[in-house]
């Protein structure tokens, strides 16, 4: 085989029009291409027939840079295992890369994850439309490009599933504190004895009296009771526990007043922000039903 290789410099690339630049381009690709594949095929002659033990080192004084030549070395671990035994034809070998060479040598190499048989490589190289993705898939991750794609699918739509059941915990704990919140509002003193003169239990006996004999009043005057001065809402004041005293707990009157505040705040926010507050007043909630209340 005869190598012809023509460089052209930039005054001969300066006359070029765009089908000549296009064609010499694809050319030069393809020598590229050859050239790899050959370098190969020259280390396998080397190291594989003739058996030369410091064939690299004769490559190195020859002026072969070290980098090419270990290049060179996937290359003919292919052309070894997948040409010689006739797996793969020459033609197939001279277009592969040395990226496609790399993932077959590292597929069918022991720390392949899912190591491939020459068979199995070669079946890869002339089926798969992207073999170089494939061959280096199996090897670093033991699947094949569709069973991971399977698998990111699978690992997208649980996040996504995890990520509704948090926005549901999140909206219960909401909705929980709510009813946390009115549950205790209404056991209140306060809105019970609303509740009471709200609503007037009928005294009215259902039987007619027996008449009883008219006594005499009593002309001694009788002293009015002063009309009491409703008292003030009580202000909640908390005191700092000390070393000696510690933590003091909340009184239920305290609780439930800071429940009703904290229920007309959340009247004021968003359909979100409620949800966000609700959910932190119901972890607040929770806390103080696992605590000792004072009474």
């Amino acid at each position: 085989m005869k190598l012809s290789i023509t460089i052209p410099d930039w005054n001969d690339i300066a006359a070029f029009n765009a089908k000549k630049v296009t064609s010499t381009w694809a050319a030069l690709q393809a020598a590229e291409g050859k050239i790899y594949a050959t370098a190969g095929k020259l280390l396998y002659k080397m190291e594989e027939v003739d058996k030369i033990d410091d064939a690299r080192k004769l490559l190195a004084q020859a002026g072969v840079k070290a980098g090419s030549i270990s290049n060179a070395a996937y290359a003919c671990k292919v052309w070894r295992d997948l040409v010689v035994p006739g797996l793969l034809t020459e033609q197939v070998f001279d277009q592969l890369t040395f990226k496609e060479c790399y993932g077959a040598v590292l597929a069918m190499g022991k720390k392949s994850v899912a190591i491939q048989t020459a068979e199995q490589v070669a079946e890869i190289i002339m089926e798969h439309p992207d073999c170089e993705a494939e061959l280096l898939s199996l090897a670093q991750s033991g699947r094949t490009l569709a069973e991971a794609a399977a698998a990111q699918a699978e690992a997208i739509a649980k996040a996504e599933a995890a990520k509704a059941a948090a926005a549901a915990e999140a909206a219960q704990k909401a909705e929980d504190a709510k009813a946390y919140i009115k549950d205790e509002t209404y056991k209140s003193p306060t809105s019970q004895t609303a509740t009471a003169q709200a609503d007037p239990v009928d005294e009215t006996p259902d039987e007619t009296p027996e008449e009883t004999p008219e006594e005499t009043p009593d002309e001694t005057p009788t002293e009015e009771t002063p009309t009491e001065t409703p008292a003030e809402a009580p202000v909640i004041k908390f005191t700092p526990p000390t070393a000696d005293s510690g933590p003091q707990p909340l009184t239920l009157s305290e609780v439930t007043q800071m429940f009703a505040a904290l229920q007309q705040a959340a009247a004021c926010l968003s359909a979100d922000e409620q949800a966000i507050f609700g959910e932190l007043v119901a972890d607040w909630a929770m806390s103080l039903v696992s605590h000792e209340v004072a009474a």
